[in-house]
């Protein structure tokens, strides 16, 4: 079975030094400190890594369970097309849906919505909702964790980071 580490160590990528980074990148970013440009776009390479090795994986099990039944060149190239066009969400429409916001009108006005990858978590992303609060004229936001296979949506606390909710939820807790 194909998994992240063998792809990383194929390209000479150690797993624990991408981790590292990323962690740092993550406390370097909460703190407001000078972030180093070599680490600047390090999660969303790793998470494009990462999917790239499940999707290389599902690809891999898929061939595996049917060799011998089908001509390998026409069953690679379906299984290829069935992970590529797996029930993955479109995670904006997702949320425009949960929160019941509109779509782009004919001026193009549509709701401030922000989508991110988070590193460990292949099938989530962070959506931020951002809305303007005319009262105190300052822009208010809110993130969820959408999961891009079964499009459930779950908040992000206030008082908790994205990463924090996602570890919630990989162990099951039921309380996010």
């Amino acid at each position: 079975m194909t998994s992240i580490d063998t792809i990383l160590e194929s390209v000479g990528i150690n797993r624990q030094d991408l981790t590292t980074q990323v962690d740092e990148h993550r406390r370097m970013s909460g703190e407001m400190r000078l972030v180093l440009a070599s680490h600047f776009p390090v999660e969303d390479l790793a998470c494009a890594v990462e999917q790239l090795a499940a999707r290389l994986t599902a690809i891999s099990d898929e061939m595996t369970h049917n060799l011998g039944d089908y001509y390998v060149g026409g069953l690679a190239e379906d299984v290829i097309d069935m992970v590529n066009d797996a029930d993955r969400k479109d995670v904006l429409e997702i949320m425009r849906l949960h929160l019941d916001l509109p779509t782009a009108d004919g001026q193009g006005s549509a709701p401030i919505l922000n989508t991110v990858p988070i590193f460990g978590y292949p099938d989530l992303k962070c959506v931020t909702h951002t809305v303007l609060n005319h009262a105190v004229r300052t822009f208010d936001h809110a993130s969820y964790l959408v999961n891009v296979n079964t499009g459930e949506v779950s908040t992000v606390p206030p008082e908790q980071t994205a990463v924090q909710t996602a570890a919630l939820l990989a162990q099951g807790a039921s309380n996010v």
